[in-house]
């Protein structure tokens, strides 16, 4: 009897053991399961302050516009670019599209008013562009230059002869009028028929690719600008204002620096530069002077403009400016402009105006 009562004692024990009498709840053992279960059910704790996703930083584009520096979406470095002869005359004002020109030269024609040729890298969404007059031998040198892809109103027979001579892949609206070119029936009414002529990116496209165009340069093809963020070129003077007088009586164009916009405006005809296309002025990061000699040389008073010797000019960015040296080594070679050390004029990002003058009867005032 004593032995059953011993026996029933320990089992009791053994069995208080195994539920765990004797100890608190945070003092006992826990099997892993056990755990498991319970944090089905854990008690409440404050719920984090989710910290802000940081915003990731965009990387910069391997590509860039090889005549203006800025960033794009895709390797356009080998694309042609396309020139367009622009009317300037005080009649035809305003142009349409030249703010969205990579490079723009205004050189003098008949009578000692300008014209100019855009240059154009990325063309096929532009908006209108005009109005379009007709080549010259000089601004045919200058697309030329640019291996660009050449759109004008026809052209004085030695300006038409030099497309043919040069085998620049052109496209005229003597031929064309209606078909890659319109006449805009406002400027036609209130500024003149002749000022009326105009193309859109669209057009551009669809002539190109009628004519069977290659839009793409030659691998011997060498790009001669290079770009830096700030272009602002070292140890130079002050450049925040100057007039290029191209007859010292008649045209001239304006430039004053606008810090804010960190580029040049334009003044010309009494008013500034601006693009009808959004009503806004035209600002362009570089301007370059190139001297060289011009002449008329038939008695239409066409004007020889020699490309052929190089020369001397000034490079203007960021309110800066400094003396370079010009050349175009032979037909078909790009410009070339260089600083005094002989290094190529690095450009700042953006677009570029070239003002071509006359060694004799030009006039450039600075400041």
């Amino acid at each position: 009897m004593k032995r059953i009562v011993i026996l029933t004692l320990v089992m009791a024990m053994l069995l208080c053991i195994a539920a765990g009498c004797g100890k608190k709840p945070d003092e006992m053992d826990m099997p892993e399961v056990i755990a498991a279960d319970t944090a089905e059910t854990p008690s409440p704790t404050p719920e984090a302050t989710p910290s802000p996703t940081p915003e990731a930083t965009p990387e910069a584009s391997a590509f860039v516009n090889p005549l203006t520096g800025e960033p794009v979406d895709e390797d356009i470095s080998a694309n042609r670019p396309v020139a367009i002869m622009i009317n300037n005359v005080q009649s035809a004002q305003p142009t349409h599209g030249l703010s969205q020109a990579s490079v723009i030269y205004e050189m003098p024609v008949e009578g000692w008013t300008t014209r100019m040729i855009a240059l154009f890298q990325e063309y096929a969404e532009l908006d209108v562009v005009g109005s379009v007059r007709s080549a010259r031998p000089c601004f045919v040198e200058v697309a030329d230059a640019y291996d660009a892809l050449y759109f004008h109103a026809g052209g004085s027979d030695d300006g038409m002869n030099l497309i043919w001579e040069y085998g620049v892949n052109n496209v005229s609206a003597t031929e064309y009028d209606g078909v890659y070119f319109y006449r805009d029936s406002w400027r036609s009414d209130a500024l003149g028929y002749e000022h009326s002529m105009m193309t859109t990116g669209e057009l551009l496209v669809k002539a190109i690719e009628r004519m069977e165009y290659s839009t793409e340069h030659d691998a011997d093809y060498a790009q001669t600008m290079v770009f830096a963020e700030d272009g602002t070129p070292a140890d130079g003077e002050d450049g925040e204002h100057f007039t290029v007088w191209y007859s010292e009586d008649f045209k001239s164009s304006e430039f004053t620096y606008d810090a804010e916009a960190g580029a040049y405006g334009m003044h010309q005809w009494g008013e500034d530069l601006y693009d009808a296309n959004t009503d806004e002025q035209i600002f362009f990061e570089n301007v370059i002077i190139i001297v060289t000699t011009i002449y008329p040389y038939d008695d239409a008073a066409h004007q020889y403009v020699d490309f052929e010797s190089g020369g001397e000019g000034y490079f203007f960015s960021g309110g800066k400016y400094i003396p370079i040296t010009w050349e175009k080594p032979e037909v078909g070679a790009p410009f070339e402009y260089r600083d005094e050390n002989g290094e190529l004029v690095t450009f700042g990002v953006g677009s570029t105006f070239v003002c071509v003058t006359s060694d004799e009867t030009s006039v450039i005032e600075i400041g």
